[in-house]
């Protein structure tokens, strides 16, 4: 099944129809979400990174956030459960945390409270996290690599029911925009729109890899609360590889190692052993280029 078939259009960018209720979408329902000025949302497309920086979040500031905790289960609120299907049902613990989100409500959740979401610009209630003076850490990953790991876990996201090999994904639904909140382009460039004078912290996972402990530094002084030199030297001990991450540390997510997972290799430069010569060279068109065009560059290797 072409990956293709699973999303719907809505404004610039495609959702999963499995879960987003549109109606939802289309009233704006993210808007009226009551931020915190102590709230931290941090925001990305999928597969840059965005757990690997939560996780070194929570180990910084020694999981002193408002998440979901149920025993060594942890999770943060998800914005998009505003604007999903009420029939959604996925495996374990997350279910759990979206049935509690619904029925407390996300004003039980003490703070400061620490949200994930990979909503695209256009739809995400940015005037009202300014207004409010929270703050929004958004990551970005070179697309080569990103196009890699999407390959890999759309074959854990749907369930095994999209079988399109590598060729179509990297040369047409890629470009197309034919993916999890695509296109990329539309989407980065969006978010490279905002600044910090919009509250926005743009954090790159080719920095966190070659800069990690800067990168900390980086984040916590945008967000504001303190952190010792022992805290910043904690994390970066233990999180510094993305190899040291475990499945369990997202434990509301299902992995099958026969046929995707969240963390990989994790290594700069993944894409060179599943690209093409040609495939790179049109991709570079299609895509490097036109983020170049936008102002927008990445390390590739």
């Amino acid at each position: 099944m072409s990956i293709s078939t699973q999303f719907r259009k809505f404004g610039s960018h495609y959702f999963p129809t499995r879960v987003y209720d549109f109606t939802k979408l289309e009233e704006r329902m993210a808007e009226k979400f009551k931020f915190r000025g102590d709230d931290v949302v941090v925001v990305g497309f999928p597969k840059s990174g965005i757990h690997w920086l939560l996780i070194s979040l929570r180990e910084m500031y020694k999981s002193d956030w408002g998440i979901y905790k149920v025993g060594d289960k942890v999770m943060e609120p998800l914005l998009e459960w505003l604007m999903w299907r009420d029939d959604v049902a996925l495996p374990g613990f997350h279910t759990e945390c979206r049935a509690q989100f619904h029925s407390r409500g996300p004003d039980a959740i003490p703070s400061p409270r620490l949200f994930r979401s990979h909503l695209p610009r256009e739809v995400f209630p940015l005037k009202q996290v300014k207004k409010k003076g929270a703050k929004v850490i958004h990551i970005a990953r070179n697309p080569k690599d990103v196009c890699v790991s999407s390959f890999y876990y759309y074959k854990t996201f749907f369930d095994g029911e999209w079988e399109a090999p590598w060729d179509r994904l990297v040369e047409n639904d890629f470009a197309e925009g034919t993916m999890l909140y695509g296109p990329y382009v539309t989407y980065e460039t969006m978010w490279h729109e905002a600044g910090l004078e919009d509250n926005v912290l743009h954090i790159y996972y080719e920095d966190m890899k070659t800069n990690y402990r800067e990168t900390l530094e980086k984040m916590a002084q945008f967000i504001g609360r303190p952190v010792t030199v022992g805290d910043i030297e904690r994390t970066h001990s233990t999180y510094s590889s993305i190899s040291n991450m475990k499945p369990s540390q997202i434990s509301y997510m299902p992995f099958d190692n026969q046929t995707g997972s969240f963390f990989r290799k994790g290594v700069i430069g993944n894409w060179k052993e599943k690209f093409t010569v040609a495939q790179n060279e049109q991709f570079d068109k299609d895509i490097v280029s036109e983020l170049h065009n936008n102002g927008i560059t990445f390390r590739y290797e």
